[in-house]
């Protein structure tokens, strides 16, 4: 063979190389696909989550590009999620260091999941807890009474069933409602029962101002059922 035709044969590419050629351009397409994919779902991922728990100033999924992106996101998602949690546990401490003006109180019976019927100063009230709702349970119409109702209604009063501890009451700025019922966030000992309610998916958080103290609390509570699914937050 001339030393000429030895040269182009070598130089030549083979048929297999070229295959080898298209693999590898195929598992690159491939890992780039995979890739793009994993951003948007970690973006939407991320953005929902920090929906839930009401973190705000993250970068919006449209301005995601890139892993450099993601990685951002994703540190800027742990710095406030673990603000958020430090934030949720100052408020607890600082709630319980801070409250003032607890009333002794005894449990006569369980009404509903935001209502109780308990002895204060020796006399019975009605008592409405504060900056929740729950759902309905014992409504004399059929059609509002509801079966997550019932089951939060029964967790309480099971709950409830099996605490040995005392009670004790804090009101907000206004002390009785139009109809009459107490006001009251309930104490059982270190544990705010209206916030237990909310985290345990029991009952939804609602404001109703002017009785807010513990709105920020409450909400974060919600918000840890309801990423959780728990209680009515299930389905």
């Amino acid at each position: 063979m001339k030393l000429r035709d030895k040269i182009e044969k070598r130089s030549k590419p083979s048929r297999q190389t070229g295959q080898s050629r298209q693999v590898e351009s195929g598992k690159k397409k491939l890992s780039t696909l995979t890739g793009l994919l994993i951003i948007i779902a970690l973006s939407l991922l991320i953005n929902y989550v920090a929906d839930l728990a009401d973190i705000k100033d993250l970068k919006d999924i449209k301005d995601i590009k890139s892993i450099e992106d993601v990685k951002d996101v994703v540190i800027d998602f742990l710095d406030s999620a673990e603000a958020a949690s430090s934030e949720s546990q100052e408020l607890v401490q600082g709630d319980k260091q801070e409250t003032k003006n607890l009333i002794p109180a005894e449990l006569v019976r369980v009404v509903d999941a935001d209502t109780l019927i308990l002895k204060v100063d020796g006399r019975k009230e009605r008592c409405r807890l504060i900056g929740i709702d729950a759902p309905e349970s014992v409504d004399d119409n059929p059609e509002r009474k509801t079966k997550e109702g019932v089951e939060a209604s029964e967790f309480l009063k099971n709950y409830l069933a099996s605490y040995e501890g005392g009670y004790f009451i804090e009101t907000d700025v206004e002390k009785y409602d139009q109809y009459d019922r107490l006001l009251v966030y309930v104490w059982l000992e270190d544990l705010m029962l209206n916030e237990m309610l909310c985290r345990e998916g029991y009952a939804y958080q609602k404001s109703y101002p002017p009785n807010t103290s513990y709105d920020q609390l409450l909400r974060l509570a919600a918000a840890e059922a309801k990423a959780a699914g728990r209680g009515i937050w299930k389905n």
